[in-house]
């Protein structure tokens, strides 16, 4: 949850509840983090993946009324940026340094895929694909609130959003999904 409270309005009681308050800007909220780890072996079940991590958060939502938007904006304007001291010397050999760094990745990555293709044709046959990992993130609601004061001005929702990880031995999969949307 965040808060954003103006001097004088008392907000610790708000930090106690478990409800949504004229205060917040973003309510309160749980996650649920499941993480199953397979006790088979690879050799049982390739299709099974060895580690799976699923992420659930039944409902994010944002509300900004329009003066803590405003007082948001000015809070965030206020802080200073850091600004470099010009009389810094800049050392002219890291960017050498970088480029030589760079043709050692460059060569140690054509050594390796030499070798991958030396492996791959010794044991093409022995190696099945193997699902690793397997990752779920899924955001049920997920909406913007403006306000002026109380009263509603927009709104908008995402629902049942999902992002999808799958990794096996030879590929990686993404997949992204979305429910719906609703524009109030």
């Amino acid at each position: 949850q965040v808060i954003l409270a103006f001097s004088g309005e008392e907000w610790v009681d708000c930090l106690k509840l478990s409800k949504a308050t004229s205060l917040h800007l973003l309510q309160p909220t749980t996650i649920q983090v499941n993480f199953m780890k397979s006790v088979f072996q690879r050799d049982v079940d390739p299709n099974l993946a060895k580690i799976k991590v699923n992420v659930e958060l039944k409902k994010v939502t944002l509300s900004i009324a329009d003066q803590r938007l405003l007082q948001l904006a000015y809070i965030m304007n206020s802080i200073s940026e850091t600004v470099s001291d010009p009389s810094e010397d800049v050392d002219d050999k890291l960017p050498d340094m970088d480029l030589k760094m760079d043709i050692i990745g460059e060569e140690v990555a054509l050594v390796r895929l030499e070798n991958t293709k030396l492996n791959t044709n010794n044991e093409s046959s022995e190696s099945p694909q193997v699902f690793l990992l397997g990752l779920d993130f899924v955001v049920k609601q997920m909406s913007l609130e403006l306000l002026e004061k109380e009263t509603p001005l927009f709104s908008i929702a995402a629902l049942d959003a999902k992002i999808a990880v799958e990794q096996r031995t030879f590929d990686q999969t993404m997949k992204m999904t979305l429910g719906g949307m609703i524009i109030q």
